[in-house]
């Protein structure tokens, strides 16, 4: 049926983020702007901060590191954190809702920069608490 999503009221686990490279700040966050077009989604914001080859095997760093999680929906945001941790997360922040998404996306910057100085993805960020 037209205008009807195959998507409505199944989890959909962000990890976009927007061109970095632009110089304007975006108007609206990724997370947000998928969330606002599909609305029947069960949006869950993670992984956006994390290469490629860590989202599933966290461990092939050898020390501890974060990976940030938002969602306005509670039970999607438990099962996707469920997930998360049945790929060996350990240390997973929950930031909230999806207001939180513009703060996880503007993180991508400083990763960039990160991997140009290391000479490639093998690494991550940790948040040390006290």
């Amino acid at each position: 049926m037209l205008g009807q999503c195959e998507i409505d009221g199944k989890i959909l686990i962000d990890i976009g983020n927007y061109d970095s490279a632009v110089d304007q700040p975006i108007a609206e966050p990724l997370g947000q702007a998928i969330q606002r077009e599909h609305p029947k989604v069960r949006l869950v914001k993670t992984l956006n901060s994390v290469s490629a080859h860590l989202m599933v095997e966290p461990g092939n760093l050898q020390q501890r590191h974060s990976v940030f999680i938002a969602s306005n929906d509670e039970p999607a945001k438990r099962e996707v954190a469920k997930l998360l941790e049945s790929f060996g997360w350990q240390d997973i922040i929950d930031l909230g809702d999806l207001g939180n998404c513009r703060a996880m996306e503007q993180l991508i910057p400083l990763w960039m920069s990160l991997e140009r100085k290391f000479g490639g993805p093998q690494f991550n960020l940790a948040v040390v608490r006290g």
